[in-house]
C-alpha cells in the first residue's frame, strides 16, 4: 500500500470545496462582527459582562459566549443587547453587512414623492 504525504493539504482550501462553505463563512463573519461590536461598546461604556447581562436580561456566560462569537442568537437577544448598548441603525447595518440609508433621507424622499403625486393632475391617473 502506498502512503501519501498529507502534510501539504490546506484545510481552508479543502473546506472551500464544501457547497455550504460560503454560507457558513458569511454566518461566522456576522457573528464575529457582532462579537467585536458588543465587546467594544461594552468596554467603551466601562460595563462588566455581568452589568450588560443584567441590562440585557441574560446571563454573564451568554455575554461571554457572544463576545467569543460562540453562540447563535435569536432576534430577541440581538434586540435586547443592541438596546442595552444603544446601538444605532448604522452600527447594526455595519454588523449585518447592509447598506445604511439614513431615515431622514428615506423620509424626505417618501415625502417628496407623495407631494409630487398630490400635485399631479387627476387626469394622469387611472382609476
Amino acid at each position: 500500500m502506498k502512503i501519501t504525504n498529507k502534510k501539504n493539504i490546506d484545510p481552508i482550501a479543502e473546506a472551500r470545496k464544501n457547497k455550504h462553505f460560503k454560507r457558513y463563512s458569511d454566518e461566522a463573519d456576522v457573528k464575529i462582527r457582532f462579537a467585536v461590536a458588543v465587546y467594544d461598546a461594552r468596554t467603551k461604556k466601562r460595563m462588566s459582562q455581568q452589568e450588560l447581562a443584567k441590562k440585557a436580561q441574560t446571563t454573564q456566560k451568554r455575554i461571554s459566549n457572544i463576545e467569543n462569537a460562540d453562540v447563535d442568537l435569536g432576534m430577541s437577544a440581538i434586540y435586547r443587547i443592541s438596546q442595552a448598548l444603544c446601538f444605532d441603525s448604522k452600527t447594526l447595518a455595519d454588523i449585518f453587512g447592509c447598506d445604511f440609508i439614513p431615515y431622514t433621507m428615506i423620509f424626505s424622499e417618501t415625502a417628496n414623492s407623495q407631494i409630487s403625486q398630490i400635485n399631479e393632475p387627476l387626469t394622469n391617473k387611472i382609476y
